[in-house]
């Protein structure tokens, strides 16, 4: 499965719907983004996030970003 996670903005227009098998999202805001993502990873609830440095460059990213902007984040 691969996608592409946007914010929505009114000077670009950003594709909808799937391209082969790459899904394109567009929500409005940066809280909605990060809800979106965490609702994802619920749905298709893997054993294993692989990656080069998912812990603490990506994940770690998205986390700390909540925290900081939103407030408490604690993803379950």
């Amino acid at each position: 499965m691969a996608g592409v996670i946007t914010i929505a903005d009114a000077d670009s227009a950003t594709p909808q719907g799937s391209f082969g098998d790459v899904i394109i999202d567009e929500e409005n805001s940066e809280l909605d983004l990060i809800n979106r993502l965490t609702d994802i990873v619920r749905e298709q609830d893997p054993d294993i996030l692989a990656g080069y440095e998912v812990q603490s460059s990506s994940w770690g990213y998205v986390i700390e970003r909540a925290r900081i902007q939103y407030g408490k984040f604690h993803p379950s």
